[in-house]
């Protein structure tokens, strides 16, 4: 097998900050096509496949991009540091590597663009849109960092903004007015009340996460402000819809809304349930077996009807900081695990 952590090394000399993908776009797709791979470039995705349309294939699956902020790249005997090392440059080297090795079935590799940024931008979403049958398979692995246990689904995301209106006055008679910063402890205590359902699904279970991420108000230190916006983050198991999740989120913020309120839902993304079944196989290669806490792209895989389940090199605490780093050994041992099971 072509070594991955070469590969992984070789990508994290190319920055790839969301929307300055190309350049290692094309680098992978200049590795896949040297191994002698069908390669197609559409929507910014590098689609590369040892196979003429085969819908037994197997996809291997990871995104280009990684978010901003510059890491020295070091690598050595034992560990690979740099942006992106956990998120995703050592999966995608994976892929590729696995891919360029002459694997004896057949396999689809897909590198997209944009996955760090807002779903508009979402380069696998565009592929499903524009080429979808370029995605058929029999089952699909997104490489994101697991640190090498296989983790199940994703769950799914509902992203709102709750406004409370008050009445502006000046502070010298606030009284004549109505503060709408004050209103906030109430709606506070009513989304901590909110359940966090832990549904078992399988063999797993999912924790759900409200949170408040973002409250701003005010207009100047001598008005009463008329206004108070109040961003909530809800990751919601996957045997909710995305329908009836934003439905519980509205019900439960009910109570504290007057006339002139509203909650502005900006996004609601539904989540997945992984069929272990499809992958039983490599459940011996994984260190564990567990929920994916967080939304990933196996969501679009699964809603396009490819079973996918997320595996990859890398402990998922790290991404984003800067201590990103990930072991040589789990790189490789998350190679040849998907080795084995491809040729099971």
């Amino acid at each position: 097998m072509r070594d991955p952590v070469e590969l992984a090394a070789a990508y994290l000399e190319v920055p790839s900050v969301t929307g300055d993908e190309a350049a290692l776009a094309r680098l992978v797709g200049e590795h896949l096509d040297a191994a002698g791979l069908r390669v197609e470039v559409v929507a910014g995705c590098v689609v590369a496949r040892n196979h003429g349309g085969d819908s037994s294939a197997t996809l291997l699956v990871g995104h280009l991009d990684t978010v901003p902020g510059e890491l020295p790249v070091a690598v050595d005997e034992l560990v690979l540091r740099g942006r992106g090392a956990v998120d995703m440059k050592a999966g995608l080297a994976v892929a590729v590597a696995l891919a360029c090795s002459e694997p004896s079935v057949p396999v689809t590799v897909v590198a997209y663009p944009g996955e760090e940024g807002p779903i508009t931008g979402n380069g696998l979403a565009h592929l499903v849109a524009e080429r979808p049958e370029l995605l058929a398979g029999a089952r699909g692995v997104l490489l994101e960092p697991t640190g090498g246990f296989l983790e199940l689904g994703c769950q799914g995301v509902v992203r709102a903004t709750l406004r409370l209106r008050g009445r502006r006055a000046h502070v010298a008679r606030a009284w004549m007015g109505r503060n709408a910063i004050d209103r906030v402890g109430e709606a506070l205590g009513t989304l901590r009340a909110l359940e966090r359902r832990e549904p078992q699904i399988g063999p797993v279970r999912y924790r759900e996460a409200i949170e408040v991420v973002g409250v701003r108000g005010g207009v100047a230190w001598n008005v009463v402000p008329d206004l108070v916006e109040i961003d909530v983050s809800y990751r919601f198991a996957p045997d909710l819809d995305a329908a009836r999740a934003r439905q519980r989120l509205e019900e439960a913020v009910r109570p504290v809304m007057d006339d002139g309120d509203d909650l502005e839902v900006a996004e609601a993304v539904p989540g997945a349930v992984s069929d272990l079944g499809r992958f039983g196989a490599l459940r011996s290669g994984a260190f564990g077996v567990r929920a994916k806490l967080g939304w990933t792209d196996v969501a679009q895989l699964v809603a396009a009807g490819v079973p996918a389940v997320n595996f990859g090199p890398g402990d998922p605490e790290l991404a984003h900081t800067d201590q990103e780093m990930v072991e040589v050994a789990e790189v490789r041992h998350v190679a040849q695990a998907l080795w084995r099971w491809l040729h099971a």
